[in-house]
C-alpha cells in the first residue's frame, strides 16, 4: 500500500479522510504494523518535499547581468524556500522519533545506476530485519522489486563478513581448496562422502544445464568472474529470500523457480537454456541449497 497527496486534505474533510485511510487497512496486517506503513509513508512524503524544497533554493541564482532588484528577489525567495525546507525536516525527524520508538526506524533513499557502485552510509541504532523497497519504475516487476535490510551487532557483521569472504571472485578468485580429509569417525566420514557426491552431481549439471552461462559459483570455472549476467550464488543457500525478495528461500520455492520462472515472475531475465526434468531441480535445489 503507498498513500498519495490526495489521502492529506483539508482539515474539514479530515473525517472522511480518516474512514478512508482506517478501511485502506488489509485484513491481515495488524494495527501495528498498519501504523508503522502510515508513518513510513508520511516519512517518505515529508523527505521527498524537503529534499525537493532544499534543490529549488539553492538552483535558484545571480548571474552576472542581474539587476540589484533581481538579487533581492534571488534571496527573498531562496530564504522563503529554505524555510520551508526547514519545516518539513522538522516534520520529517519527529515522524522518524516516533518510527524509531517503534523500533522500525526509516532509512532514506538512494539511486542506484548500472554498472555504478552506489553506497549509502548510515547509522543503524537498533538491530532487526527491516524492508524495503524499488523505489522507481524499472520494469513490469517494479512492485515486486524487494530487499531486506539486516541491522547487526558489530560481532554478528564482522563474522557474517568473514563467511562472505569465503569463495567470493574478490579472494583468491573465487578458489576455495578442495578438503581431501577423510574424517575418522564413520558417521561423519559418510556424511562428507554423501555431500561430495551432491556437489559433485551438482556442479555436473549447473554446467550441463546452462547455469554457468549467467551465474557464477565457487567451486565452478567462472568462481572467479563478476560481469556475469546473474547474480553469484557462492552462498545462495544462506539468503532469506530468492527473486528479489518475491520469495522466502525454501526448498519449494527453488524448485517452483526453476520449474518455470517466468510463470513465477513475468519478464524475469532468467531464462532457462531448456526445461529442466524434475530429477534434474532436486539435484539443483539440494546443490544450491547447500551453499551457505
Amino acid at each position: 500500500m503507498s498513500l498519495t497527496f490526495d489521502d492529506y486534505i483539508s482539515d474539514d474533510e479530515a473525517p472522511e479522510s480518516l474512514e478512508k485511510i482506517l478501511a485502506s487497512r488489509r485484513s491481515d496486517t495488524s494495527w501495528p504494523d498498519f501504523l508503522i506503513l502510515l508513518l513510513r509513508s508520511a516519512a517518505n512524503i515529508e523527505h521527498s518535499l524537503m529534499v525537493q524544497y532544499l534543490f529549488a533554493a539553492y538552483s535558484i541564482g545571480a548571474t552576472d547581468s542581474s539587476q540589484e532588484w533581481d538579487t533581492k528577489l534571488i534571496h527573498y525567495c531562496r530564504n522563503t524556500i529554505l524555510t520551508v525546507a526547514k519545516e518539513e525536516m522538522g516534520h520529517f525527524l519527529t515522524v522518524q522519533n516516533v518510527l524509531r520508538l517503534l523500533r522500525q526506524p526509516m532509512f532514506l533513499k538512494r539511486d542506484v545506476f548500472p554498472n555504478r557502485e552506489t553506497r549509502l552510509w548510515f547509522k543503524a541504532e537498533v538491530t532487526g530485519v527491516f524492508s524495503g523497497q524499488c523505489a522507481e519504475f524499472c520494469g513490469i516487476q517494479h512492485a515486486r522489486m524487494g530487499f531486506r535490510v539486516i541491522s547487526q551487532s558489530p560481532e554478528e557483521f564482522q563474522a557474517w563478513a568473514d563467511s562472505q569472504k569465503v569463495g567470493s571472485p574478490l579472494v583468491n578468485k573465487g578458489v576455495v581448496p578442495v578438503d581431501s580429509t577423510v574424517p575418522a569417525d564413520t558417521a561423519a566420514r559418510a556424511a562428507k562422502v554423501g555431500r561430495d557426491s551432491l556437489m559433485k552431481a551438482g556442479l555436473a549439471l549447473f554446467n550441463a544445464g546452462g547455469c554457468i552461462g549467467c551465474h557464477s559459483m565457487v567451486g565452478t570455472a567462472m568462481a572467479g568472474t563478476t560481469a556475469l549476467r546473474g547474480p553469484n550464488l557462492t552462498h545462495v543457500g544462506s539468503r532469506t529470500t530468492i527473486v528479489a525478495g518475491m520469495l522466502e528461500n525454501t526448498e519449494d520455492n527453488i524448485r517452483k523457480w526453476l520449474s518455470n520462472p517466468d510463470s513465477v515472475k513475468k519478464g524475469t531475465l532468467m531464462v532457462l537454456p531448456r526445461k529442466l526434468t524434475d530429477a534434474e531441480i532436486a539435484t539443483l535445489v539440494a546443490y544450491l541449497r547447500a551453499h551457505k
